[in-house]
């Protein structure tokens, strides 16, 4: 966390329930990624070679009002606003035209690694690493499309797909309302909501 400013609150802020939205990217490095020490904390690591056609089939299923059922006794229906997964580039650090030849070649940290963007109104916990191993598991081909279109229909626990490791997940963003739709906003999320 970096801390640029502090002030005030204004009246009716609430941190998690006044947000109008959220932004989660998670970040891999499969097979076709070359594994960077300096992302350890930050980037997954996995042997296997992601299929983004597929994953990305899967993440468009999410887009909408559902029900994601990993809150029990809370509400869990969230809306998702933006799903997707794409490859980073593959870019080098330093482009100034002189050629050291490929002997000496530093990437840019994300060059190459596979990014997971989700944009909701609110999250159910663990819903974004939920559904990167849900999509993970499609893109490896160890579970199909019409599989994950069952898990969205029917959003139950099911121990081999739950939460993938948590240090390829961050928070990017957060938007908030103007200052006198705060306590509104949060009473609205806060309501148990229905499909």
């Amino acid at each position: 966390i970096a801390i640029r400013g502090i002030a005030p609150a204004p009246d009716g802020f609430d941190a998690r329930f006044s947000a109008l939205e959220r932004t989660y990217v998670y970040r891999i490095a499969d097979r076709s990624s070359e594994v960077d020490p300096r992302t350890r904390n930050f980037v997954l690591h996995i042997d296997d070679e992601l299929d983004l056609k597929s994953m990305n089939e899967a993440a468009a299923m999410t887009i909408g009002l559902h029900d994601f059922g990993s809150n029990p006794g809370g509400t869990t229906i969230r809306e998702v606003k933006t799903a997707y997964w794409r490859r980073v580039p593959q870019r080098t650090l330093i482009d100034d035209g002189m050629t050291m030849g490929e002997r000496y070649r530093t990437p840019t940290v994300e060059s190459g690694l596979v990014c997971f963007v989700i944009v909701a109104d609110a999250f159910a916990r663990n819903m974004v690493r939920s559904l990167v191993n849900g999509c993970v598991q499609v893109g490896i081909g160890k579970r199909s499309l019409d599989w994950f279109a069952g898990k969205m229909a029917a959003p139950l626990r099911e121990g081999s797909t739950g939460p993938i490791a948590p240090q390829g997940l961050t928070l990017e963003h957060i938007e908030y309302p103007a200052d006198d739709q705060l306590a509104v906003r949060a009473e609205a999320i806060r309501a148990k909501r229905t499909l």
